[in-house]
């Protein structure tokens, strides 16, 4: 007896492929975005001792989204920290943990995401009884408009930079916010390249208040302000 199987077959075919559209649906929807920091998301300081104050950005979130973040202790545990921060309108966010002075020793992991976008960071850090070892690499910061060269160092130490998104040839002025809030002019201008990207660097006095510093450049025409922090210690 012959049994046509042709109508059996495409609905099953049918079927199959409406199965495969939904699990790549689901599969598009249901995950967030997930990044170990590199180059769009840093802590400053890298390593710091307990009740160290841990200074924290991430981009590519939503302008203005609703950014909330927690930490991943060193034994694996969840720390809360029951507050937000909303990202500005270039999609980046701003926010400080301090460590309290009973922090557990180890790498942490501060874990920033987004409320809308789903997009999440996940930063390590370092809490130690002491400052690394000396020689240690130097790191280096950079969101892709500006960075700094080490990122931390001790007075003395000669900090070198580069920030981008300035008008060709355009005047540029900078200074620095010390630790104490204080502003300190460093009476030094130059001039951006064709592609409006600026190369300075600073020499830290030997006496330099030791804390987080922010070295600000700002265009003289365009009045672009790049905020890049780093830190004596």
């Amino acid at each position: 007896m012959r049994v046509n199987l042709s109508g059996h077959i495409s609905r099953f075919t049918q079927v199959a492929g409406i199965v495969t559209a939904l699990v790549a649906l689901i599969a598009l929807t249901a995950v967030p975005r997930a990044v170990t920091a590199q180059a769009d998301a840093a802590v400053i300081p890298p390593v710091g001792g307990p009740g160290t104050e841990f200074a924290f950005f991430a981009t590519d979130f939503e302008d203005g989204e609703k950014v909330g973040y927690w930490l991943n202790a060193p034994d694996g545990a969840i720390v809360a920290t029951n507050e937000e921060t909303f990202a500005n309108d270039d999609g980046r966010a701003d926010w400080m943990w301090d460590s309290p002075d009973n922090a557990m020793l180890g790498t942490w992991e501060m874990v920033a995401e987004g409320e809308d976008s789903g997009t999440i960071w996940v930063i390590p850090f370092e809490v130690e009884s002491g400052l690394p070892e000396s020689g240690a690499p130097a790191p280096r910061i950079t969101n892709g408009d500006y960075a700094v060269e080490p990122l931390a160092g001790p007075p003395g130490t000669e900090f070198e930079f580069f920030a981008n998104g300035f008008e060709s040839n355009e005047d540029v002025g900078f200074w620095l916010n010390a630790p104490d809030g204080s502003i300190v002019d460093i009476n030094q201008k130059d001039n951006t390249t064709e592609g409006g990207r600026v190369d300075w660097s600073w020499d830290s006095p030997s006496d330099a208040m030791r804390g987080n510093w922010e070295m600000v450049a700002r265009g003289v025409d365009s009045n672009l302000e790049q905020v890049i922090p780093f830190e004596i210690r």
